[in-house]
């Protein structure tokens, strides 16, 4: 899957220099080769990326795949991890003690403000 991606790395970066081919040889007149590039190599490029890209998605979703080994984005599991390794604490703890702050909220509002417990339940909700 890793060769793959680069496969497409690959491919988008020899579009790129093909867009700026052409664009450099529209600028000089060369209309003969800008329109070759444009017209006949540019499209089969294209072809050829999305060939690879609908088959790294045909990997990802058969049966059996999870989902592909490396993935492009990134979520907040992720992100937790890495602090979670950096700092030691562990990685359910952290996300645990956030859960349980935000629904401990509306008593930490309550020690802190005095005769304003329709707001308190209204923020405390909301959140």
């Amino acid at each position: 899957e890793k060769n793959a991606l680069e496969g497409i790395n690959k491919l988008k970066e020899a579009i790129d220099k093909m867009n700026l081919e052409i664009e450099k040889a529209e600028q000089g007149y060369e209309l003969n080769r800008a329109a070759e590039l444009k017209y006949k190599d540019l499209p089969e490029l294209r072809r050829q990326l999305e060939e690879a890209q609908n088959a790294q998605d045909s990997l990802r979703s058969s049966p059996g795949g999870d989902g592909g080994l490396t993935r492009t984005t990134v979520g907040e599991e992720d992100i937790a991890a890495v602090v979670s390794q950096w700092t030691g604490v562990p990685l359910k703890k952290m996300l645990r003690s956030e859960a349980q702050k935000i629904l401990e909220l509306g008593d930490r509002l309550r020690a802190r403000v005095a005769g304003q417990e329709e707001a308190i339940e209204a923020v405390a909700e909301a959140i």
